[in-house]
């Protein structure tokens, strides 16, 4: 069905937004959408969010799948009311894909409200060390050969 009615359109509107400077295109996707990844790249969609924990969308895989398309989410939202020991976990499971390019960590739907300010707060914090030291390393890796 995308392919006979979504297709021709994701096409046009990805095509106009290229001829105007735009080369980022992200949809917002619910649910496992692992069929549909290869259409909406045929249609020029070259970013997709927020790959849900629930439905078994798994960044990593999907990056290794599809290096070239930019990845958001991943996260899983019910980490991130479970405590700081779910949090810990959640993200360590993404240093995959954190370490590599064209994927932001972010949580995988709009953050509940049983999530209380602490838990997100720690969450921020922690993600935010973690991006700043896989940053410090890559420019470390980039020093070594230059």
């Amino acid at each position: 069905m995308f392919r006979e009615f979504m297709l021709k359109p994701y096409r046009k509107l990805s095509g106009l937004l290229r001829d105007h400077g735009v080369d980022l295109l992200m949809v917002d996707t619910d649910g496992d959408c692992r069929k549909l990844i290869p259409l909406f790249m045929e249609g020029g969609v070259t970013a997709l969010y927020p790959f849900e924990v629930q439905s078994h969308m798994d960044v990593a895989e999907i990056r290794r799948q599809y290096p070239r398309l930019a990845l958001q989410g991943g996260i899983d939202k019910k980490a991130l009311a479970a405590g700081k020991d779910a949090i810990d976990r959640e993200l360590e499971r993404r240093v995959p894909a954190m370490l590599a390019n064209g994927y932001i960590p972010h949580v995988d739907h709009a953050t509940p409200p049983d999530v209380s300010f602490e838990n997100f707060c720690y969450y921020r914090r922690k993600l935010d060390a973690m991006l700043d030291e896989f940053d410090a390393r890559r420019w470390a890796a980039k020093e070594r050969t230059l």
